[in-house]
């Protein structure tokens, strides 16, 4: 089992939640954690894309029929 070193700069609550993840998944097949990647890439661009407003307007997703329009050479 691969072990990942404790960290002290790591606030308690926080690396105790990263230690049992590393755990967690050291346990794992390839093909399960390539499946957890994949869900957790999916939830996360529902939550940034779909479910929030990002306060850097960099990164916000435009209305699509607006993004058609700017994309249509007008």
């Amino acid at each position: 089992m691969v072990h990942l070193a404790k960290r002290p700069w790591v606030p308690l609550q926080s690396e105790e939640f990263i230690q049992s993840l590393a755990q967690k998944y050291s346990l794992s097949q390839p093909e399960t954690l390539e499946t957890e990647i994949k869900r957790l890439i999916e939830q996360n661009r529902k939550i940034h894309d779909l479910e929030c407003i990002n306060l850097n307007p960099a990164t916000n997703v435009m209305n699509p029929h607006a993004e058609a329009m700017l994309s249509s050479g007008l």
